[in-house]
């Protein structure tokens, strides 16, 4: 088996990347990179298959690298000079980078100089006709000239030194610039873009008329007034403390009215470019300072993001919800109607806890389906349980003792985490979580699964919850957190009673979520609250807003009460039973069950298998993996891992193609045999 790498594709890359950077392109090599990660070379080749797929990556990492200097250039108030001067940072801070990207042939024979000054050129082109009024043609003929003499530069300060210091240099810049603009500026229009009469700086200064053409366009008057303002004012034909003509002076020369130049003054007023003294008139305002600021918004491009889940040919333990099975047509008709119904309802906020025909709604299914007795009123709606935690967490306190299962739902121990709270893990026998357990970790406060757990399965016995009860009414701060995710998929007799349904004292609070019974993308979920915490919410926590759109609520609040979500629920309970014995003929028909132990109780969308290997279990995934199946073990959820309860496997089947299931079952036997891998199904 070869060896686990333990540096990702991307560190690898990145790793390579350094190496050029240091000692350049000529001396990357495999041994290089496993010197920069301090590894042997044969990791290298299980990333890249060879050098030249390497040299690719890095040259893509590079450019990357560049264009975040490019993408800082043109968050600056003049883009194409702030583009040049990024242009000569990136040779000078990164000369090895520079030489790959625009001095050497890429992998196909080419340079790759021209590339970049073409996409560079498109990004600039904007910025140059809207401040110097160019076409689209001059534009890029302005920032040809311009690339040219700043690759110079950039190649010179690589290649021999480049004597001139960043300011020296951004004056040449500028000079060459004026030059350049001096040298198109007959071309008709350009002048009046450009923002004035041709006249002396002296008659200037004593306040002479601004010419600008303005177009018909969909660019209303005042912008444009205002766009070559502050286009002169940045690139210094307008100097700071220079007097701008009166509005009425203004509007009269250029036949436009006095609205539109007061509209275009203000802007440039709040934007900080110019400013008025009472009884003397408007005035340029010295935006150097402006310059100098710290913070300006900019693109990076150095955000990393979690990387996607990995895609498997088989998953065996996917627990999502078949989307083919969603009554679309149900609730598009429903949508619409509420729509045409409810639409003023629709634009009000919600009260704290949803809107009431919501919550009523549930109280009712309640009723019928649990034999649950609730008052819409301690009903809370919540976009998913894990904003609902947030809130209990804010409700019931941090100072208090938290517990959960162990094992259990991972994501709660990240969830609590994030609010300071450690919490407790409560061990659990063949019933549920104990009593001793319980008083083990001194908790307050209890989070369990009792009709379903995950990932063990267990429905806790009616003796164990009225234990964990009067474990509850032992003390004034305990409370038990009841999680009913799957409960409506039982597939064997009436669900057991909720250990809200049997308190009498107000010590559980029950949740439960629509993600399992219709869709996760809908987010809607939902906690009950006794009767006292229910008070406490309102009092303290009321201001909050609900975080469920006042659509989804009203839609999904029809569709119960309708008695659609009924339909939908024992149409998936029977769809879903008939997928588990689908699923269990088919393993206890495959080769598996030579080496396979089924642990199931039927209730929720999932059981255990038990393989009898002498494979670890990191083996047997590792093994599997490589053939494009997922298989989830228990002890992955427990903390720490338990070493009795290894071998034990989730198979969920609530996404499953039930034949490429069969085939899964033949291939995991193989991997536990030590068979040669086929192909069982073309």
């Amino acid at each position: 088996m070869a060896p686990r790498n333990k540096f990702t594709r991307e560190e690898m890359i990145e790793a390579a990347l350094r190496v050029v950077q240091k000692k350049g392109s000529s001396a990357l090599t495999a041994r290089a990179i496993a010197d920069e990660l301090g590894v042997s070379t044969q990791p290298i080749f299980t990333c890249f298959n060879t050098m030249e797929e390497a040299q690719k990556e890095v040259r893509i990492a590079a450019k990357k690298r560049y264009r975040s200097y490019v993408s800082e250039g043109l968050q600056a108030q003049i883009p194409f000079f702030a583009f040049g001067m990024q242009y000569i940072k990136f040779a000078k801070e990164e000369p090895e980078l520079y030489r790959l990207l625009f001095l050497e042939n890429g992998p196909d024979g080419t340079g790759k100089a021209m590339e970049e000054m073409e996409y560079s050129q498109s990004l600039i082109r904007e910025s140059l006709e809207k401040i110097y009024r160019l076409d689209a043609e001059t534009a890029d003929r302005y920032f040809r000239d311009m690339w040219l003499v700043v690759h110079s530069l950039a190649t010179l300060i690589v290649t021999e030194g480049c004597p001139y210091s960043e300011k020296e240099i951004g004056q040449i810049l500028t000079g060459f610039s004026v030059s350049l603009c001096k040298a198109i500026k007959e071309i008709p229009g350009f002048a009046e873009g450009c923002g004035i009469q041709r006249t002396d700086r002296k008659r200037r200064r004593a306040g002479s008329l601004l010419t600008y053409v303005l177009k018909e366009n969909n660019l209303p008057l005042y912008e444009q007034v205002y766009q070559y303002i502050k286009a002169d004012i940045l690139n210094g034909v307008l100097k700071p403390g220079e007097k701008l003509p009166s509005k009425r002076t203004f509007a009269n020369h250029n036949g436009i009215s006095t609205i539109t130049i007061q509209n275009a003054y203000d802007q440039l007023i709040s934007e900080g470019y110019i400013y008025t003294i009472p009884k003397k008139g408007y005035y340029v305002a010295d935006i150097a300072k402006m310059a100098k600021l710290k913070g300006q918004p900019k693109l990076t491009l150095d955000i990393r993001l979690p990387k996607e889940p990995q895609e498997y040919r088989i998953d065996l333990s996917n627990n999502r919800v078949n989307p083919d099975h969603f009554p679309f047509s149900v609730w598009a008709k429903l949508s619409r109607e509420i729509i045409a119904a409810k639409s003023r309802e629709l634009m009000e906020p919600s009260s704290t806890g949803g809107i009431y025909e919501l919550r009523s709604a549930i109280a009712e299914h309640l009723k019928s389906f649990r034999g649950m007795l609730v008052d819409p009123d301690q009903i809370i709606i919540g976009a998913g349980t894990e904003y609902l935690y947030g809130l209990l967490v804010q409700l019931l306190g941090t100072d208090l003792e938290y517990c959960i299962e162990n094992p259990g739902y991972r994501k709660l121990a990240q969830i609590y985490s994030r609010y300071k709270i450690n919490c407790k893990y409560a061990n659990m026998d063949e019933s549920g979580i104990t009593v001793d357990e319980l008083q083990r970790t001194r908790a307050d406060i209890a989070h369990i699964c009792p009709n379903h757990h995950f990932p063990t399965g267990i429905t806790m016995p009616a003796n164990r919850r009225y234990e964990v009860l009067a474990w509850a009414n032992e003390g004034k701060e305990r409370y038990i957190i009841e999680d009913d995710y799957d409960s409506e998929f039982r597939t064997n007799g009436k669900p057991l009673p909720t250990l809200f349904g049997i308190d009498t004292c107000g010590k559980v609070i029950y949740m439960n979520t629509f993600s399992k019974s219709l869709t996760p993308t809908i987010r809607i979920s939902y906690m009950i609250l006794p009767v006292h915490l229910a008070n406490r919410f309102y009092r303290e926590l009321s201001f909050y807003s609900c975080t469920v759109s006042n659509f989804e609520q009203y839609t999904l609040a029809s569709f119960i009460s309708k008695g659609y979500f009924e339909k939908h629920i024992n149409r998936m309970r029977l769809y879903y039973s008939r997928q588990r014995k689908q699923l269990l003929e088919e393993l206890e028909s495959s080769r598996l069950m030579k080496t396979c132990e089924i642990r199931e109780n039927e209730s929720g969308l999932h059981f255990l298998i038990r393989l009898d290997t002498g494979l670890s279990e990191e083996e047997i995934k590792e093994k599997l993996k490589k053939r494009g199946i997922r298989l989830q073990a228990v002890s992955d959820y427990y903390v720490p891992s338990d070493k009795s309860r290894e071998h034990y496997f989730i198979i969920n089947y609530s996404n499953i193609d039930v034949k490429l299931a069969r085939e899964g079952f033949d291939q995991i036997y193989e991997c536990l045999s030590g068979n040669r891998y086929k192909k069982l199904i073309e």
